[in-house]
């Protein structure tokens, strides 16, 4: 069973705690989920902000933090220009010397400041927890360009390939979309856009105040217990694959998926990391998992919507005969319900425009 979460729309409507629980939900459900670069870059922030240039670092420095790095370091092309003279010094004095190392080691200070502030950000938001289970044999990364989308290049997919579950992106096994009932809450969405039937299956506590290592045990523990689940669900998948009207697979969804998570879902409940966790889950968050059935053109106008398909893309989606057809069929959807959402910490602010429009502005080939 393979499951997709296409990383958080940009939009205020959704909470980047809840994208990262929705993360978590995949992989303790799913033998697979497909990931986009988002949350591999939210998950290993550090690690992946660090091995980034140093131009991009301190273009990042200076979005992040505009007015201290104004009144430290002057301007970005300051720094790179104090930096680029040093590296052509051949015959300098002591002063000189000592003058550009102060300079060096003020810059790796505040760098490494904030290199720590952002992954402190990212682990109160719930997706630094997610390091041992974002592993190969888990979670497939699905990268494509920002800029340029449905460009063909080694190692990219098109954006349009993972909106239509190409074969070319999801070459063993057509994955169940992973989306957030609380953004679906407008007029719009409910009179023209809304799921053909939900079921719920499963029900989680608040994932995220979970470590990465209670995360792995509770994953280890529940494994043996989804075999048959994921099978139902994958039998399930298969007839709405292969057009079987929505109100049989909707029958078999009932008699033979939901009576199959009865056995997880206690497992999950009595587990001794999750009733120790319970202790601190005042917040009386929690998400209910609904399995349902949902046409390809209505998730495409959900993301159009909230700005996560670029124009280049819905060219495609919208013009393409065949894209066009498989836009008005139905697939396999996997809805989460967060209580109490309002609860979880909220999306940081510009974060993530930040890092995608300074690495935007830096052009490597």
């Amino acid at each position: 069973m393979t499951s997709l979460i296409f990383s958080a729309p940009p939009d205020e409507a959704i909470n980047m705690s809840g994208d990262a629980m929705a993360v978590k939900v995949g992989l303790l459900l799913s033998d697979l989920i497909g990931v986009t670069s988002t949350v591999i870059c939210h998950t290993f922030i550090k690690d992946n902000v660090k091995s980034g240039s140093l131009e991009f670092q301190i273009r990042l420095y200076f979005s992040r933090r505009p007015e201290e790095a104004a009144e430290t370091f002057g301007s970005v092309e300051q720094v790179l220009a104090v930096l680029k003279a040093s590296k052509k010094m051949k015959h300098v004095g002591g002063k000189q010397i000592v003058a550009m190392k102060k300079f060096e080691s003020s810059l790796k200070t505040v760098l490494e400041d904030l290199f720590d502030e952002m992954e402190t950000q990212m682990t109160t938001l719930g997706f630094t927890q997610l390091n041992l289970l974002i592993i190969p044999e888990k979670a497939r990364q699905l990268n494509f360009l920002i800029s340029e989308p449905e460009i063909e290049k080694p190692n990219l997919v098109k954006a349009s390939q993972i909106f239509t579950l190409d074969k070319a992106a999801f070459p063993d096994s057509i994955p169940l979309w992973i989306l957030h009932m609380e953004t679906f809450t407008n007029e719009w969405w409910h009179k023209e856009h809304k799921p053909i039937y939900t079921e719920e299956i499963f029900t989680f506590h608040n994932l995220n105040i979970l470590t990465a290592e209670e995360l792995f045990v509770v994953n280890q523990s529940l494994e043996p217990t989804l075999k048959e689940l994921r099978q139902k669900i994958e039998q399930w998948q298969q007839g709405i694959t292969d057009g079987l009207p929505s109100p049989r697979n909707r029958e078999f969804l009932l008699n033979n998926v939901v009576p199959n998570a009865i056995i997880p879902q206690q497992a999950y409940f009595e587990h001794p990391v999750i009733t120790s966790a319970q202790e601190y889950n005042n917040q009386n968050i929690s998400i209910s998992v609904m399995l349902g059935e949902m046409y390809f053109e209505d998730i495409w106008a959900f993301y159009r919507q909230h700005n996560s398909i670029a124009d280049a893309t819905w060219e495609v989606l919208t013009s393409n005969e065949q894209y066009k057809e498989i836009g008005k069929q139905p697939c396999a959807v996997m809805l989460l319900k967060t209580n109490n959402l309002e609860n979880l910490s909220p999306k940081p602010e510009k974060l993530e425009e930040q890092v995608v429009s300074v690495r935007k502005s830096i052009t490597i080939d």
